[in-house]
């Protein structure tokens, strides 16, 4: 029978936590929550690739009434921030990118460098592999000749 502690408990419990981080397009598809002024202001939801390293993402407004989430003077702001929100993470490298500002008729912003920066190991590598694998249904049974 199997038993282990809860150190090593916890060290597969982060594994599988940082396995789903890369699943989720390095957080990307968790969104993230965009910081001013000490409170949320909006969140960026449903990333879509763009192009080499930009995604858009959809920018909804937290505050009723909150239209300045919508102007360039907005994003043009040194003191954003940007975090997850499934964790507790902030990327300080994310910038918004393209001069037209998201719209309340479009309200889309394209943003570089939001994602999470995570290292992984040869093993976690090879776990993510293997969960593609499975998910894609490859790799059952045994070749035929």
């Amino acid at each position: 029978m199997l038993s282990l502690s809860a150190a090593d408990l916890e060290h597969v419990v982060n594994i599988l936590e940082r396995v789903r981080l890369v699943e989720s397009n390095y957080g990307r598809d968790w969104g993230w929550a965009v910081h001013a002024d000490g409170r949320v202001r909006a969140v960026l939801t449903e990333p879509e690739w763009l192009d080499m390293f930009w995604y858009n993402y959809r920018v909804e407004a937290i505050e009723p009434g909150a239209e300045e989430v919508y102007t360039n003077d907005f994003w043009a702001r040194s003191d954003l921030v940007y975090r997850n929100q499934m964790i507790d993470e902030i990327e300080p490298a994310a910038f918004k990118g393209g001069s037209a500002p998201p719209s309340l008729s479009s309200p889309f912003v394209s943003m570089r460098a939001l994602h999470s920066s995570i290292r992984l190991t040869r093993f976690e590598r090879c776990l993510i592999a293997f969960r593609r694998r499975a998910r894609q249904g490859l790799g059952r049974g045994r070749p035929t000749s």
